[in-house]
């Protein structure tokens, strides 16, 4: 009876039985707690003691499944490589069409999206009625200004020269029309038809100073002689 009420009632029964019966006693000093050092010196003596070849395969074993769950490392291309892809893209979704302001809101999607430092990418367009004024056209990002000057700004500045500005610091450079107040590095390209006239620029801007090089210039120059040409075709087939 005794027994079988100290199986139920854990250590304060042992305890309990103690003062009363001999058997009682050895009972309750197996459930008395171990003290911090008899632990210390069990756990050391385990810790001196050879794992088993068994033992050694199973953690090899647990090591390889937890590098397993790990995601595998993805080779990023670089920035010319994405732009070879871009170009590849773009030739792909442009086949057929003889609209430039199509043409030029499909290049503005593709490249926004493709380039993590282009955080405004859109077209001016230089309009019949204004020769010397650049028209906002298709773009991606906050709204861009309406209409600019040639010769105003970056964007002015590539319209007038013809040639692609490459602007580290927008704020180094003069007359920069601040389109954004988060703008710090730009890239503007000229669009010019078969005859070498402008009909319009891509600019890019960036929030990043300093975000753009050789390589943007390259791949933005190729895709813009592209949407020369088209603009060349679309005016001699009147389409």
């Amino acid at each position: 009876m005794e027994g079988h009420l100290l199986r139920g009632s854990g250590c304060a029964a042992a305890h309990r039985c103690v003062e009363r019966t001999a058997p009682c006693r050895w009972i309750a000093e197996r459930v008395r707690p171990v003290s911090r050092a008899a632990l210390d010196c069990r756990l050391h003596s385990l810790q001196r003691q050879p794992r088993s070849a068994k033992c050694h395969r199973n953690q090899i074993k647990c090591h390889a499944a937890a590098n397993a769950n790990q995601p595998a490392a993805v080779d990023t291309p670089s920035r010319a490589e994405l732009y070879v892809e871009v170009q590849e893209r773009i030739d792909l979704l442009l086949e057929g069409e003889t609209d430039m302001v199509a043409a030029m809101a499909t290049v503005a999607c593709e490249l926004h999206q493709s380039f993590d430092h282009f955080h405004w990418t859109g077209f001016y367009r230089v309009l019949p009625a204004l020769k010397d004024w650049l028209v906002i056209g298709p773009y991606q990002g906050t709204h861009g200004c309406l209409r600019i000057e040639f010769g105003r700004g970056v964007c002015g500045a590539a319209a007038k020269t013809r040639k692609t500005q490459l602007v580290p610091d927008v704020h180094s450079f003069p007359g920069h029309i601040a389109c954004a107040s988060s703008t710090q590095s730009e890239i503007v390209v000229p669009i010019l038809d078969e005859r070498g006239d402008v009909i319009g620029v891509l600019d890019v801007d960036s929030n990043d100073p300093a975000a753009f090089n050789e390589v943007d210039q390259q791949g933005l120059e190729a895709l813009c002689k592209l949407l020369g040409q088209l603009a060349s075709e679309q005016e001699t087939t009147g389409r």
